[in-house]
């Protein structure tokens, strides 16, 4: 969508151009012109933005992309039939399509509320055993919580299907539960707007603390001048840089509440995006004294470069923090058939392997974040989410006090569509 907003279809990159002629079944642009748009054409190209769809569709079920990492046999086929089950109730004419339509956007709203409230995973249970799926004396979550929802849940459903309470009663009632709504709706906006002012304060303080950080860059050059050992100059330049780093997480942290707005997707060279982070943390390195190995990296990948660079300077930063100093750190690209892999690794003190599977856990700092540093936690878990949006991965390999190697994947162009 970002492209189709573009006044000129030779600004669009090639990939893209490429996809969009071959569903409107033309060869070149010239022939563009030259198109009869008749009921026979718009079938053909419908035709093949289905076959594009359910192939896509089928491809990120069986072949287990993103989509599907980590899941076991027994998650890939429960995802499989409810997806199926979904496209059932989507399916058929106009009226059954609309009140499929909406069952299906309320069960979805449900999920996405179902981790704010136990009592809605009780109802799922009761629901289950109700329709005879699953055994009635089968508890699956809190027994004596679930036992209590489902037997208050079975005397409201029997009242319901009696319907002997007072009308006057079941309107009191109803009145109450959209009043009760209303109150939580207004403190959910009245919360929502003072995370905005938070927000703004954020952004405005983050501006202004830029530009001391500006001046002291300047301080620290001046002393290189006059400081014949440049000592003083290496330890001001260290932490300037690394205060002006903490500065610059804390603005992509207050950003990433609203990030789907601030994508700007575009091929991007990611050697040269490398170069940058390096040359730009370039005082860390030196003061560290990190043996730092850059293998030569020449890959254009469609991304948003502000926030992959973010990221890869937020990995790197944490392969110094985590490295002894004289520590070793590698930076190289590996390819196979689904894309390419960017792999940052530090031969500092690795990760235990209690920590390893909640790495991007938010808030989760680990035993070397109480140990090492005062880590906030937030960092890996912001970057798995921008990277999941952008239709990138990453992961973690490690060996405690051996080796870290974290690693972004980027897919090839024909996977960007099975990929969330």
């Amino acid at each position: 969508y970002n492209y189709l907003e573009m006044d000129d279809i030779n600004k669009w990159p090639k990939d893209k151009k490429v996809l969009l002629l071959n569903l409107l079944g033309i060869k070149s642009v010239d022939e563009i012109e030259n198109i009869k748009v008749d009921t026979d054409y718009i079938m053909d190209v419908e035709t093949r933005i289905n076959n594009l769809f359910e192939n896509s569709t089928t491809s990120s079920i069986n072949d287990g992309n993103s989509l599907l990492n980590g899941m076991g046999k027994n998650q890939k086929e429960l995802l499989k039939n409810v997806i199926e089950a979904l496209k059932e109730r989507l399916e058929g004419d106009d009226e059954e399509c609309e009140e499929g339509y909406y069952t299906v956007k309320y069960l979805y709203h449900f999920l996405q509320s179902i981790d704010t409230s136990k009592e809605l995973k009780y109802m799922l249970a009761y629901v289950s055993k109700a329709a005879g799926f699953t055994k009635p004396m089968e508890f699956a979550f809190n027994e004596q919580d679930q036992f209590i929802f489902e037997s208050i849940l079975f005397s409201a459903m029997t009242l319901y299907g009696n319907k002997n309470v007072s009308e006057t009663k079941i309107a009191e009632s109803h009145k109450r539960f959209v009043q009760d709504i209303e109150q939580k709706k207004e403190e959910v906006d009245s919360l929502r707007n003072e995370l905005e002012e938070i927000n703004d304060y954020m952004t405005n303080w983050i501006h202004e603390v830029k530009i001391p950080i500006s001046v002291l860059q300047m301080i620290g050059k001046r002393i290189n001048e006059v400081d014949s050992s440049r000592e003083i100059s290496k330890q001001i330049n260290s932490q300037v840089s690394r205060i002006d780093k903490l500065v610059e997480q804390a603005m992509y942290s207050s950003r990433a509440g609203n990030y789907n707005s601030d994508f700007l997707i575009n091929e991007v060279d990611l050697g040269q995006v490398v170069k940058e982070v390096i040359k730009k943390n370039k005082y860390q390195f030196i003061y560290n004294k990190i043996d730092l190995q850059v293998s030569e990296i020449n890959k254009t990948i469609l991304t948003d470069k502000k926030w992959i660079t973010h990221i890869i300077e937020l990995i790197l930063d944490n392969a110094i923090k985590y490295s002894d100093v004289g520590g070793k750190i590698e930076v190289y690209l590996k390819e196979n058939k689904k894309g390419c892999e960017l792999h940052i690794k530090d031969y500092g003190m690795g990760i235990v392997p209690q920590d390893i599977d909640r790495v991007f856990d938010k808030g989760f700092t680990g035993e070397n974040g109480r140990k090492r540093t005062k880590s906030t936690g937030m960092g890996l878990y912001i970057s798995k989410k921008i990277l999941n949006k952008l239709s990138h991965d990453i992961n973690v390999i490690s060996t405690s006090g051996e080796f870290c190697d974290v690693y972004i994947t980027f897919y090839n162009l024909s996977d960007y569509f099975n990929v969330t």
